[in-house]
């Protein structure tokens, strides 16, 4: 499925740098990526990466080689983003869902995540948690507690340079994995 996306990314790669390997972190973890193989792997298990991560990684390498934009200072929703709005059912449903279903009804338990993602409380939400999934790539999850009036509810914000790193596909995946190290502690 992602056979297509690696296979430009690993040829734009051979047109930015002489470099034939890379290490690049991503939420807590260490990657090698090697143009020579072809192949990526984390170096924590020595195992290697999904194809959607790869996809993912090699999209963040050729975007740090080029230049990472300035951060804007100003936090997006999926919904912001290019076409956003278009996937978002389907975006909340992969990304904003698994949260809730882990800490609606306890949204105290996510600062457990602190230590494990390396993140920061943030003044957003009921609780917001600020953290880097990349160098130069930060990240909010907030949650919002069940009311009287409201169910409780879940976000994931970026810095609203996120569409000048990756396109809209990326920052799906992007969400979904945050999801997953959120609900799953993977």
């Amino acid at each position: 499925m992602y056979k297509i996306a690696l296979d430009i990314s690993w040829e734009r790669l051979k047109t930015l740098t002489d470099k034939s390997s890379f290490e690049i972190s991503f939420m807590g973890d260490s990657y090698l990526i090697d143009e020579g193989s072809r192949s990526i792997s984390s170096l924590s298990c020595n195992t290697p990466a999904r194809e959607d991560l790869s996809v993912l990684l090699l999209h963040y390498l050729l975007s740090d080689l080029k230049g990472i934009p300035p951060l804007k200072g100003e936090w997006v929703s999926f919904k912001d983003v290019p076409e956003g709005a278009f996937y978002y059912s389907a975006y909340r449903k992969r990304a904003i869902e698994p949260i809730i279903r882990k800490y609606g009804n306890n949204p105290d338990a996510v600062l457990d995540a602190i230590g494990r993602l390396n993140a920061k409380r943030i003044n957003i939400g009921d609780i917001g948690l600020e953290f880097n999934v990349f160098d130069k790539v930060p990240v909010v999850v907030s949650l919002y507690r069940k009311d009287e009036e409201f169910d409780a509810d879940a976000n994931i914000l970026f810095d609203a340079n996120i569409a000048e790193i990756f396109p809209t596909e990326d920052i799906a995946v992007l969400g979904g994995i945050i999801a997953s190290a959120y609900s799953y502690g993977l």
